[in-house]
C-alpha cells in the first residue's frame, strides 16, 4: 500500500500569542515536530509554555510546509 502524501500545511501568524496555546494550535493544524525555543537571553529553555509570548516562528508565517517538518516557535518571557 502506497504512503499517503504529506499533508501540506501552511504556517499562520502566530507573533504575540500565549506560547502554550500556539503550541497546540499548530499540532491541530497536524504539524507534528513542534518545538519552543527560548529568545529570551536569560532563559536558555522555556519551561511551562503557557508563561511564554511568541516572538517569531520558523518557518515564516505563510510558508507552506509538510506535516513532518520541523518548526520552530520563538518565545519570550518578562
Amino acid at each position: 500500500m502506497p504512503e499517503a502524501p504529506p499533508t501540506q500545511i501552511t504556517i499562520p501568524e502566530v507573533a504575540g500569542q500565549n506560547a502554550e496555546i500556539v503550541r497546540k494550535k499548530l499540532e491541530t493544524l497536524g504539524l507534528t515536530d513542534v518545538s519552543l525555543a527560548s529568545a529570551t537571553p536569560k532563559y536558555s529553555v522555556v519551561l511551562l509554555a503557557s508563561n511564554w509570548t511568541v516572538v517569531s516562528i520558523e518557518p515564516a508565517p505563510g510558508t507552506v510546509v509538510n506535516s513532518g517538518d520541523p518548526v520552530v516557535v520563538k518565545a519570550t518571557k518578562e
